[in-house]
C-alpha cells in the first residue's frame, strides 16, 4: 500500500511541475503531449497536457480532439491513458501511423472508451505492423451508431482481405457486420461441415 501512495505522490508532483512549465505563454502543448506520450515515465502527465490543449480551443470546439503521434515511439500504455479521456469528445481525429509497438490490446482499450455520442471519427494507424483483424474487430464493437463520418486508415497493417473490404466501405454497419461474421466463423464447429 505504501508503494501505491508514493506512486500517486509522484504522479501529482509531475502534474504540478507540468502545470508550472506549460503555462508559459507561447509554449506549444502539442509538442509536450508528444513528448509525454513517448516517455513511459510521463504518461500520467499526459492527462494534464490534453486538458490544457482542449481548454485552449475555442468554446465551440471543446468537444473535438485532434492529435498526431505519427512516427512517435508509442506503446499500448499511451492508448490506455488516452482512452480514459475519449468518452467526452464527439469529434476525434487521431494519427498513430508508424508506431511499431502498438498492438490489438491498445486499439481495443481505445475502442472501449469511445463516446456513445461520437459523431466523427478519424483514426490513422498506417504501418502499425502489430495491428491485426482482432484489433479492428474490437474497434468495430466499440463504434456507436451515432457516428456520421467514419474514416479509418490501416494501410500496410497485416489485415485480411475481408477486413480491408469492410474498411473501404467507411460504414459503422459494414465494419460491425464484418466483425460479427468473423466472430461467427471463429466459433463455428468445423465438424458440422465435415458431415455434409
Amino acid at each position: 500500500q505504501g508503494g501505491a501512495a508514493v506512486q500517486i505522490y509522484h504522479l501529482r508532483f509531475h502534474e504540478c511541475l507540468a502545470s508550472e512549465t506549460w503555462d508559459i505563454p507561447g509554449e506549444d502543448c502539442v509538442d509536450e503531449i508528444r513528448r509525454c506520450a513517448a516517455n513511459p515515465m510521463l504518461v500520467g502527465v499526459l492527462r494534464y497536457a490534453l486538458m490544457r490543449k482542449v481548454r485552449a480551443q475555442p468554446q465551440d470546439e471543446q468537444n473535438k480532439l485532434v492529435l498526431s503521434f505519427d512516427s512517435s515511439p508509442l506503446q499500448d500504455s499511451v492508448l490506455d491513458s488516452l482512452a480514459a479521456w475519449l468518452g467526452t469528445f464527439q469529434h476525434l481525429d487521431m494519427n498513430f501511423s508508424c508506431n511499431e509497438e502498438l498492438t490489438d490490446a491498445g486499439l481495443a482499450a481505445l475502442a472501449a472508451n469511445l463516446s456513445p455520442d461520437l459523431r466523427q471519427l478519424k483514426l490513422v494507424f498506417e504501418r502499425c505492423h502489430m495491428l491485426t483483424d482482432s484489433g479492428l474487430a474490437a474497434l468495430a464493437v466499440g463504434l456507436s451508431d451515432s457516428i456520421q463520418e467514419l474514416s479509418l486508415y490501416f494501410n500496410n497493417c497485416p489485415l485480411t482481405d475481408a477486413c480491408k473490404e469492410a474498411l473501404k466501405k467507411r460504414s459503422v454497419e459494414a465494419l460491425q457486420t464484418w466483425a460479427r461474421n468473423r466472430e461467427d466463423a471463429m466459433h463455428c464447429n468445423p465438424s458440422k461441415f465435415l458431415s455434409l
